[in-house]
């Protein structure tokens, strides 16, 4: 038979199980300590008849007087043979030592001193079993780069895998329309840890979205223009709501998972989002202004991105002196990122055709030998036009040197005889330019009879190739 105090809450028949049919009038926390007694009563005489499993899944979503109930069964059942398994996020519960305003974590910690506790934490899955239940969703269409794309965007939580997967499926235009687009179930799930944040709150949070997966708190109290103890206070609540975690060592923080940013961010209109990558590309330079040379990718991107609001100049100079920069520290990954950023921006001519001679080198340095012939090829383009014109006194020696690259790419030997033309273009343009035009020439003879082995080895060549080819 159930006490009638555990009948009142349960659905159905249940006072078919019991003899009273009615709770007498007592004060309410006796009533409450007489139900939770009575669930306990429950399980402990069920186990008594066979070993019991009671599981209570994602326990962060609970009222208090569930997560009280919890905390009761942990107190007296550890004597019995009830296997208690709970699961939670603990980034929703309050980071310092729990009290009364924290009923989570005040139940963590309950459950944590239980005899026989044992913690589990739970990562994504990985990259192959994302791919996985992907395929399991999605069929053929998870191929590897959409399967590692999302595994990504969604640190492999099953769920947001699941809902984006879903997601496309159910989108007009396929995989490629809805690939970026959050599901309404991802957006209200991490959507309900902003509702005890401010709007103020909020949007300087977004901020720190903006400015990419680590921020500072004076990186917001710049951008945001508050006082540092209230960017201060905003970073306090955001980690206690579960939405970022500090980093001690650095003093940065950042979000618990991506796709809170994407949540962030994903409305904003167009002229909003660029003023918000001004503002963070403003506070970064101000922070770091006597040393520029660490940020100089950071600020090329926000200022790209804020190019709308009158910064494409200044992206457009921090994408060239990013790029070199990289370069010489042969991170040519980084140099060609930011060379390709760079030509997204600039619209003088020459400028462009320098861009597209640098990032030529820069790809033949890393091996990409035939997006650096296309490279060269573009920038001979470039000089050619610039030579029609007449506007542009050094177009030949630029011509000459996007000659010199193509020639030094020993890949696709079958174009050597567009590679002579490119050659003798560059002659007929140089004039006196004497010591340019005698390497071409020697270029032109070994294309000509052996198409080029050993060319690069040739340490003449390469010499008069950086000394006709200086940085931009």
């Amino acid at each position: 038979r159930l006490g009638p105090e555990l009948v009142a809450v349960l659905p159905g028949d249940a006072h078919r199980l019991t003899e009273a049919s009615s709770l007498p009038a007592i004060d309410p926390a006796d009533a409450r300590f007489r139900l939770f007694n009575s669930v306990t009563t429950l399980l402990a005489r069920l186990a008594a008849i066979s070993p019991v499993v009671v599981v209570i899944d994602d326990l962060h979503w609970a009222d208090r007087a569930s997560m009280a109930l919890v905390e009761f069964l942990a107190g007296h059942l550890d004597t019995t043979p009830v296997l208690l398994m709970v699961t939670a996020r603990v980034e929703y519960a309050l980071r310092d030592d729990p009290h009364e305003d924290d009923p989570l974590g005040r139940a963590l910690a309950v459950l944590g001193r239980t005899n026989g506790a044992l913690w589990t934490r739970l990562g994504g899955l990985s990259a192959d079993d994302s791919r996985a239940l992907l395929t399991d969703i999605l069929g053929d269409d998870a191929d590897a780069p959409l399967a590692r794309d999302l595994h990504r965007r969604t640190a492999g939580n099953p769920l947001f895998l699941a809902e984006s997967a879903r997601q496309m499926l159910a989108t007009e235009g396929g995989m490629t329309t809805a690939r970026d687009v959050l599901p309404p179930t991802v957006t209200e799930l991490i959507g309900r840890r902003f509702a005890g944040l401010s709007s103020a709150e909020t949007e300087l949070l977004t901020l720190g979205a903006i400015a990419g997966r680590d921020f500072s708190a004076q990186l917001l109290q710049v951008a945001g223009g508050v006082p540092l103890d209230t960017a201060l206070d905003v970073l306090d609540s955001a980690e206690r709501a579960g939405l970022i975690r500090g980093e001690p060592t650095s003093g940065t923080f950042g979000f618990t998972h991506p796709l809170i940013r994407d949540v962030l961010t994903a409305d904003l209109p167009t002229t909003r989002r660029a003023r918000l990558h001004r503002r963070v590309g403003e506070a970064i330079q101000s922070q770091h202004a006597t040393d520029l040379d660490p940020v100089l990718g950071e600020l090329a991107f926000h200022f790209s991105q804020a190019a709308s609001t009158g910064s494409a100049a200044q992206a457009l100079d921090y994408a060239t002196r990013a790029a070199g920069r990289a370069a010489q520290l042969h991170s040519f990954e980084d140099a060609i990122h930011n060379y390709d950023l760079a030509l997204t921006i600039v619209s003088d001519r020459v400028q462009r055709c320098e861009l597209q001679l640098a990032l030529g080198e820069v790809l033949n340095h890393a091996g990409d030998l035939e997006r650096a012939a296309a490279m060269f090829a573009d920038a001979a383009s470039s000089a050619r036009a610039l030579l029609v014109d007449g506007a542009d006194p050094g177009a030949a020696r630029r011509l000459g040197r996007a000659a010199l690259g193509m020639t030094m790419i020993t890949v696709a030997m079958d174009q050597g005889s567009s590679r002579l033309t490119l050659i003798d273009d560059a002659l007929g343009a140089l004039g006196d330019d004497e010591a340019v035009a005698a390497l071409l020439a020697e270029l032109r003879r070994r294309v000509e009879t052996t198409l080029m082995p050993g060319v690069r080895a040739d340490q003449r060549i390469e010499a008069l190739y950086r000394s006709s080819a200086p940085w931009p």
